[in-house]
């Protein structure tokens, strides 16, 4: 997992989207996709372990600090963690949110953690024009 990363990180151009999606796929059976609309109506009925909020990392988390959180898991009965990242950190740490993804659930693999990972970017404002002429929005 660690070389996966490295390479998902600072991997060329051909590695880099490839790694990632390697770790998107492990991280499935153990981290399925899913809306946080659910986790909130869960919570409201009280009716889901403890979720824990990592929001708003300056710098977002690398790979190692991710690492931390999920090995403190246990300890916390975390049953679940939301991670978030907003947008305005992407310009000065260089982290897009494929990169944030890619680290925070290679992370959860690494130490093991079962359980749902809700990773939000917030505060975007999507551009076609400059969307479409990013060289890297993954």
């Amino acid at each position: 997992m660690d070389g996966l990363v490295r390479e998902a990180v600072f991997g060329d151009a051909e590695t880099k989207p490839a790694a990632r999606w390697i770790i998107g796929e492990a991280a499935r059976p153990g981290h399925p996709s899913a809306s946080i609309h659910d986790l909130y109506q869960a919570e409201g009925r009280e009716s889901f372990p403890p979720v824990h909020r990592a929001g708003h990392q300056s710098p977002p988390l690398s790979y190692d600090a991710a690492r931390a959180v999920f090995r403190a898991a246990p300890q916390i009965d975390a049953g679940a963690f939301i991670l978030k990242s907003p947008e305005a950190r992407i310009g000065y740490s260089e982290q897009r949110p494929g990169e944030y993804a890619a680290t925070i659930q290679a992370a959860a693999i690494r130490e093991g953690f079962r359980g749902p990972l809700f990773l939000q970017c917030d505060h975007f404002q999507i551009s076609a024009k400059k969307y479409a002429a990013a060289p890297d929005s993954s």
